[in-house]
């Protein structure tokens, strides 16, 4: 069973009405911080992926990779298997019931046994694979590079074929990727780290153009992604890390979504309680976006995890009675449940009504 370190039930009359009011609220009926399962030590939850058999596989930072199927969990690390390193910086999972990794040691694959990729077995420029991404053709798409070299890999299971883009043979930016995401279409968006200033959006689509969006071509608001998303329509959302704000007047980072080469601001700062530094981020069935944002001490700003439903935002631990301001790392949705990672405490697992 699990170990729950604190639990609410929200009242589905006054509270929830109380809680968010949403043209479509969000329904919220309960919330649990989980730190063990059935012996499992969750504590370090760090990234989060569901498969196609709605299994929860759980990334930490130090405890390996965990697997959680209801009640049950079971967990890989150095000691009880080959994976090659216990902290685990990225999940992704193929049609074929293979889970990938991504470790500073290497990239592994899992399904009864463990494969191992890295620089003396394959095309890899380095070892590490820090963002992972898998696309319909089950093509591997992995970060495998740093301020100075390497890049983004393609890795073809069937041809058994490895391709690098890096910023010499593509228009990728650098070689530090903070996320990968791939669309419905197979359109694949990098989101880049900042190297003397230069990062941004890299986009690769299905047809082999490619396109960068940067603060100098565009009208983003800043060069260090985060994390990038879709919404139903498909448009690209992206966060950001940076300051709340720019200079005394103008705010930057944050939010923005992508709609006809423009993007629009959505700045959680704007909430008056979260910070512009978005960590995660994700769309639940309802159309509302949650928001994971990280402190500002400047002004006096903690971590937060907001709810926004494009036009308001709602910061959790003032609409909520007890709920906890924790960093969270990663946010996964599957159907009414909202995974959040919180390295330093376990699993916040919140549960909610789809419209």
């Amino acid at each position: 069973m699990y170990l729950i370190a604190s639990f609410l039930v929200l009242n589905s009359c006054t509270n929830e009405d109380r809680v968010l009011g949403l043209n479509q609220p969000l329904g919220i009926t309960s919330w649990e911080l989980i730190t063990e399962l059935e012996g499992v030590n969750i504590d370090k939850a760090f990234r989060l992926h569901i498969d196609k058999d709605k299994v929860l596989w759980v990334g930490t930072f130090g405890n390996g990779l965990i697997k959680i199927q209801g009640e049950n969990a079971s967990q890989l690390t150095t000691e009880n298997s080959q994976i090659p390193d216990d902290i685990i910086y990225s999940i992704a999972s193929d049609s074929n019931g293979f889970v990938w990794g991504g470790t500073v040691n290497g990239l592994f694959n899992y399904k009864t046994d463990i494969t191992i990729y890295n620089s003396s077995n394959s095309a890899m420029t380095l070892d590490k694979a820090f963002s992972v991404a898998v696309d319909k053709t089950n093509t591997i798409w992995f970060e495998n590079g740093n301020a100075e070299e390497g890049g983004l890999i393609r890795f073809d299971q069937t041809e058994n074929n490895w391709q690098l883009f890096t910023p010499d043979n593509s228009d990728i930016p650098n070689g530090i990727i903070n996320d990968i995401h791939i669309t419905e279409d197979g359109t694949v968006w990098t989101g880049h780290g900042m190297v003397n200033g230069d990062g941004g959006i890299w986009k690769k689509s299905t047809d082999g153009q490619e396109k960068v969006y940067n603060t100098d071509n565009s009208n983003l608001n800043y060069n260090w992604i985060t994390t990038l998303k879709n919404d139903a329509s498909g448009s690209i959302w992206s966060g950001t890390d940076a300051a709340v704000y720019l200079n005394d007047i103008n705010l930057h980072g944050g939010i923005q979504n992508l709609i006809n080469n423009d993007f629009k601001d959505h700045n959680p700062a704007k909430s008056g309680e979260a910070t512009n530094r978005v960590t995660a981020m994700e769309f639940d069935c309802n159309g509302n976006l949650w928001v994971a944002t990280s402190t500002e001490p400047q002004f006096n700003l903690g971590y937060e995890l907001s709810v926004y439903n494009g036009e308001k935002w709602f910061v959790l631990s003032s609409e909520i009675e007890n709920f906890p301001n924790l960093y969270i790392s990663d946010i996964e949705i599957d159907g009414e449940t909202v995974w959040l990672s919180a390295p330093d405490y376990g699993l916040i697992k919140v549960s909610f009504k789809c419209n």
